[in-house]
């Protein structure tokens, strides 16, 4: 029995050339990916079903992942700066968290003067008793807590939460604090940071859902010529995006992720999934096309042939999905090596996106592919487009005949420009490897850095008290180092006070220290042998407010210094300043008899950046490892995928290169 004509074959009554085309029974039909595109083939329903019902169990879980998701991720038990913050915390009382109550006289009044003073006092009266703060040190105790101008100060609120639970205080701090005419209040700190950051993550979401699923319909529309076409990736990617942040919900209910996995997961998955749709779609549409567009002679619909060609979509296709996910999984799977929650997070949130995202991919979209068969290219906007023609590849030339025809099958512009380069790969290769290493030169230079509060946009409110603490106080000022100092006996011994006076000088003399506040820096006009008489008195320290300055910073044989210095501390000076306080054969060094431990914020971000440099190694050697075995067995060939981590570690420095170009 004759064969159904193809688009534009000639004689309607001969038989089809299927050259490429994929039947059934042929050897590539019967691999596992052919046998996976058979099975949703033939049991479409079953497979959407099943989906239908993930998508169902999704549905209330996914809008509640934002609110299990933890800010931070940056801390150790192990690090050398969480040691000296914990001695600080368990002998000296030193609160967990704290945060910052800035503010602003909005008239001519500043500090000192009982106008501001009493709007002070009245804005902040609710505050001491607010959830979870367990002490405020205001303006009046620490003068350097008042701007040069007297119009700007801020108040310390200490918390007893750990720095990665700390905006669970926001809502409760920001309800205390009452609203009084002629002063301006802003909270800063990180629990105000870690609070905004969630906030601005989730409205970056929803801002970038509506700008970005547009766009991408747009975009597929303009690829496929058809809507129903354009439709099929976004409800795969869209699917996929869905169930994985019901999953990461459940999976941060269980163990702490970062909200930094929230616009990941999403933009990952979506990206992906309609990537993958997008590819496995369009070669459904040309094995279609080798089989008469999926068509009988009379127009009816061909089972055989559309089952026929999700199943060749699959085995080829989709094995390059299969692969292509694989190798983004295990990438996302070498974050998880590092010891960090934030990364170990993203790690595993990304590999569950991708992962369904491949699923889908495998799964629901040949089962849409098979319910649809010819309709795929439903809706045709052709007409809309007017002379402007966009050809659907169910009219494209079927391959083995374009490979009987004398003249070359008419080329797109993507196949001609892939056909210039490979007609000249010298002349192409040298220009493009140089373009690639000059726009990654800055790379030579990059700086590792947490992120603080200068990431967010400027409206935000705890940017803004940023903005205004750093300008009006400097940035070290309210970001001091915290020494924890362990003496042989007790610190007000004669000896140590000598000791530590003598170190307090040290440090003060060298450039980099803008100030020390300790036991022996009480008043500047106090020599050491006044300090040892101060400390000596059988009743103890006379002046109260100097004894409140002793009980927060001593206790038995620990004390504490705060280093201020003119830096932040992302500083490069601020870690090399720590840097120098840790390393025993340093001018900074201290004296015999005293133990140094070094905390506060240039300390975290050192041990962070330095435990981050150490994990590297291994886990860019899982990585490269990984990702080279895998397409080892995809291209079964051992150059390739060396030419391939080659390329792609030359794109990935030169783009980080050419953010700062």
């Amino acid at each position: 029995m004759p064969s159904p004509a193809l688009p534009g074959s000639g004689d309607p009554g001969a038989p089809r050339d299927l050259g490429d085309a994929r039947d059934p029974r042929d050897p590539a039909s019967l691999t596992a990916f052919g046998r996976l595109g058979s099975v949703a083939a033939r049991r479409p329903w079953l497979v959407i079903g099943a989906w239908l019902l993930l998508l169902l169990l999704a549905l209330p879980l996914a809008p509640r992942a934002p609110g299990a998701l933890s800010a931070g991720g940056f801390s150790l038990e192990d690090l050398e700066s969480t040691r000296a913050r914990r001695l600080l915390e368990e002998e000296l009382g030193l609160a967990p968290s704290a945060m910052v109550v800035l503010i602003q006289s909005e008239t001519d009044a500043g500090a000192g003067d009982p106008a501001f003073e009493a709007a002070v006092a009245q804005a902040l009266v609710d505050l001491p008793r607010a959830e979870h703060v367990t002490e405020v040190l205001g303006h009046q105790l620490a003068p350097r807590q008042i701007s040069a101008d007297r119009r700007t100060v801020y108040h310390v609120v200490a918390l007893d939460l750990e720095p990665d639970r700390s905006p669970e205080a926001l809502a409760s701090v920001e309800a205390a604090i009452r609203d009084v005419p002629g002063i301006r209040t802003l909270l800063a700190g990180g629990p105000a940071f870690y609070g905004d950051i969630q906030t601005v993550s989730e409205d970056d979401l929803r801002r970038s859902e509506l700008v970005s699923l547009p766009l991408a319909a747009l975009a597929l529309i303009l690829v496929f010529g058809s809507v129903i076409a354009a439709g099929v990736p976004l409800i795969v990617g869209g699917s996929a995006v869905l169930i994985a942040l019901a999953l990461i919900f459940v999976v941060a209910s269980i163990t702490p992720m970062s909200i930094f996995v929230l616009n990941l997961a999403t933009l990952l998955g979506l990206g992906l999934g309609v990537d993958y749709a997008l590819l496995l779609t369009s070669r459904f549409r040309e094995e279609l096309a080798l089989r008469g567009g999926g068509r009988n002679a009379d127009g009816g619909l061909d089972r055989t042939a559309v089952d026929a060609s999700v199943a060749a979509t699959v085995a080829t296709a989709g094995r390059a999905v299969f692969f292509s996910g694989l190798t983004v999984l295990l990438g996302l799977i070498g974050l998880m090596l590092f010891d960090f929650m934030i990364l170990r997070s993203v790690g595993l949130a990304g590999a569950i996106v991708v992962g369904l995202a491949v699923v889908a991919a495998l799964t629901l979209l040949p089962a849409v592919l098979a319910i649809l068969g010819p309709r795929v290219d439903a809706l045709s906007i052709s007409a809309l487009l007017g002379r402007v023609r966009i050809r659907p590849a169910a009219r494209m030339r079927p391959l083995a005949a374009a490979r009987a025809s004398a003249r070359p099958p008419r080329d797109g512009a993507w196949a001609r420009l892939a056909r210039w380069v490979m007609a000249r790969p010298l002349r192409v290769f040298f220009p493009t490897l140089a373009l690639l290493l000059l726009l990654g030169t800055p790379f030579l230079h990059v700086r590792f850095n947490a992120p603080d509060a200068s990431i967010l946009p400027s409206d935000v409110p705890s940017r803004q008290a940023f903005d205004v603490l750093v300008q009006q106080f400097g940035e070290g000022d309210f970001a001091p180092l915290q020494l924890a100092i362990r003496t042989n006996g007790p610190a007000t011994t004669p000896e140590n006070i000598g000791r530590l006076h003598a170190y307090s000088q040290r440090l003060q003399a060298d450039p980099r220290v803008r100030r020390v506040d300790g036991i022996v820096d009480i008043d500047p006009r106090l020599s050491l042998e006044q300090y040892r008489l101060l400390f000596s008195q059988p009743e103890g320290v006379p002046d109260r407010f100097l004894a409140e300055s002793v009980r927060r910073t001593t206790n038995g044989d620990l004390t504490t210094f705060a280093v201020t210095t003119p830096f932040g501390p992302n500083h490069p000076d601020a870690r090399r300043l720590v840097a120098d306080l840790r390393d025993p054969n340093s001018a900074l060094a201290p004296p015999p008899g005293l133990e140094v431990g070094v905390a506060g914020g240039a300390a975290d971000v050192a041990d962070v950046v330095d435990r981050v440099a150490a994990d590297f190694p291994q886990t860019a050697l899982f990585i490269l490892i990984s990702t080279y075995l895998v397409l080892f067995v995809l291209l079964r060939s051992a150059i390739l995928p060396l030419k391939a981590l080659v390329m792609n570690t030359l794109s990935i420095v030169a783009s980080f290169g050419a953010l700062v170009w």
